[in-house]
């Protein structure tokens, strides 16, 4: 046995210290502790606290559309406090309240075409806000720097429908900062798809989040040379009553012709001198839309003094869009079916009924960043079988579907004959109009009796072309301008 100076001394026994806490209740048993009311308000929170999350999760991981109140709060603009620090960050903000109010303007019934509803400078832009801008979007150019800084003008002008009753058009206007007096050139654009609904309108892109063309940068950097620019959206947006009618050459075309006027109108009001020449120019459906310029011009807008059209990858035989752009195809086969009505453009006749069944709900709730991976790029799996084998075979006029290729003809654009010159831009890889199409487009073109100057960019893809061919465009308006002669390519296409 140890001797007790040997045992170990005990620690002192304190029962306030050592003796252990009994375990905290679980989440359960408070919630059963507690009254009936307050049971009830507890899972109240649980169940909206998990709704918000749960519809967050939902619209951030899907293509699903908000809903138009949530979306007003999510897209309203930064606070006054927050400086953009680019022309990109400040151009990118969402309509501002001066462009909101301006939706709200309503033609009157007897309005002229291109008459001025509402006007506002909103923003300005210096040369290296716009270089910056430029170094980014004009990355595959030598390109050019910028001349001037830039207005931003907001305006509202008359167009008309199908029907020749009068529409309102929103159009961003950038206006050079040179001296007094100084005659500026006219450069009016129509924008590449964007979608159907109102909040895919040309206006409201926001690159940063969604990227459908960076038409802001593509607008500053050619009117820091010196040309006006006006880029309106085209007829049905901004107006909840109506969609946009896509690849409609008529409708588009008076879009293009009545902003010409309207820069005219609203030049006068502002004291603004210009060149009383305009030119045209689009990428992809824009080019659709420039080349119905040169169609329409003559008989629905004599007074325009159209210079010349430009295509950067355009798209004008509708024929072959829709053999080459079964992910885009729904969006006219539901704009055709509004615009010709559902007797006459029935979708269930060109696409599987799987798409059929929820095809407005989905054309209405996707812009162009999310419509060609929904549909996929295998026409097989978008057009019905019988539509497919006539489309590819280029039977459709001796199938089941001549019908609807009259409606096809009379929208394709660019081949009416007149002396306005015409330019081509085209990419070499371009798989959304391909080379190939673009050279039948144009010796179908040219046969009618059309001047046209073609360009072709090895290796170019169709997103790239308006990049790459900057100094080019400019070069051939320059020659109109100048009064001299600009190249006919008709004779060098095979």
């Amino acid at each position: 046995m140890r001797p007790e100076s040997d045992l170990p001394e005990l620690p002192h026994y304190d029962p306030a210290v050592t003796q252990p806490s009994p375990p905290p209740p679980s989440l359960y048993s408070r919630f059963l502790g507690l009254n009936k009311a307050q049971q009830i308000l507890f899972a109240l929170i649980l169940l909206v606290l998990g709704t918000i999350v749960g519809a967050v999760a939902y619209y951030s991981l899907t293509d699903a559309q908000v809903p138009d109140p949530v979306r007003d709060v999510l897209y309203l603009a930064p606070k006054a406090s927050e400086k953009p620090k680019t022309a990109l960050e400040i151009g990118m903000q969402y309509l501002s309240e001066q462009e909101k109010a301006n939706e709200t303007a309503k033609p009157k019934a007897d309005s002229d075409m291109g008459q001025i509803l509402t006007g506002q400078k909103t923003l300005e832009y210096t040369a290296e806000q716009i270089n910056s801008a430029h170094r980014s979007f004009f990355a595959l150019s030598p390109g050019t720097r910028a001349n001037n800084a830039v207005d931003k003008h907001m305006i509202n002008y008359v167009s008309q429908d199908k029907d020749g009753e009068p529409i309102t058009i929103l159009a961003q206007v950038f206006i050079p900062k040179v001296p007094a007096g100084t005659k500026m050139p006219v450069y009016v654009f129509g924008s590449g798809t964007t979608g159907l609904d109102d909040r895919c309108a040309p206006s409201k892109e926001v690159p940063s989040v969604k990227n459908w063309g960076n038409y802001l940068q593509h607008m500053l950097v050619y009117a820091s040379q010196g040309y006006i620019v006006v880029f309106p959206d085209y007829e049905g947006f901004n107006d909840p009553n109506r969609i946009h009618h896509y690849f409609n050459g008529k409708l588009e075309g008076q879009v293009l012709l009545d902003g010409a006027r309207a820069l005219k109108n609203y030049a006068a009001q502002q004291n603004i001198a210009h060149e009383d020449q305009y030119f045209f120019a689009g990428y992809s459906e824009g080019g659709h839309a420039a080349f119905a310029v040169k169609d329409y011009a003559e008989s629905y807008a004599p007074d325009v003094n159209v210079g010349g059209v430009i295509g950067y990858g355009a798209t004008s035989n509708i024929e072959a869009l829709i053999r080459e752009n079964p992910g885009l195809i729904p969006y006219l086969i539901y704009a055709y079916s509004d615009f010709y009505g559902i007797e006459n453009f029935d979708p269930k006749d060109y696409m599987q009924e799987k798409w059929v069944k929820t095809l407005r709900a989905d054309v209405l709730r996707m812009c162009v960043d999310a419509m060609p991976a929904f549909y996929g790029s295998n026409p097989d799996a978008v057009y019905t079988p019988e539509f497919g084998k006539a489309l590819y075979a280029r039977n459709l006029e001796g199938s089941n579907f001549g019908k609807i290729k009259k409606y096809f003809d009379e929208n394709s654009t660019g081949y009416t004959k007149n002396d306005i010159p015409m330019y081509i831009v085209q990419g070499g890889v371009d798989p959304i109009i391909t080379v190939k199409s673009q050279k039948e487009f144009m010796q179908l073109s040219c046969q009618n009796g059309n001047k046209i100057t073609y360009i072709e960019f090895p290796g170019v893809h169709h997103f790239q072309i308006r990049q790459v061919s900057l100094k080019e465009s400019l070069d051939w308006m320059r020659k109109i301008r100048d009064g001299q002669g600009v190249a006919d390519d008709c004779a060098k296409v095979n």
